[in-house]
């Protein structure tokens, strides 16, 4: 199989050039935005074990503390509550 050597045009190069420094760009953002859900996904359900785990005190009664906890195992299943 041969290779062909095309030519385009500088502004087409350059386009190209900025278009792959954005795509690396928002690919970063993405890793970077991914960690954070991670992060705030395990401290939601330490939180939630915690209330589990302890009660709910002085914060509200048993039944608000039920409805917390389905809410959030919603909203980590991408459902609103």
């Amino acid at each position: 199989m041969s290779r062909q050597v095309v030519e385009i045009p500088i502004e087409v190069w350059e386009q190209c050039q900025q278009d792959a420094e954005t795509i690396a760009s928002l690919h970063k953002e993405c890793i970077r935005l991914n960690a954070k859900v991670e992060r705030l996904t395990k401290a939601g359900d330490n939180l939630a074990r915690a209330c589990d785990e302890n009660g709910c005190h002085d914060n509200g009664d048993w039944d608000d503390q039920q409805d917390a906890m389905k809410r959030w195992d919603a909203a980590k299943e991408g459902k609103q509550s």
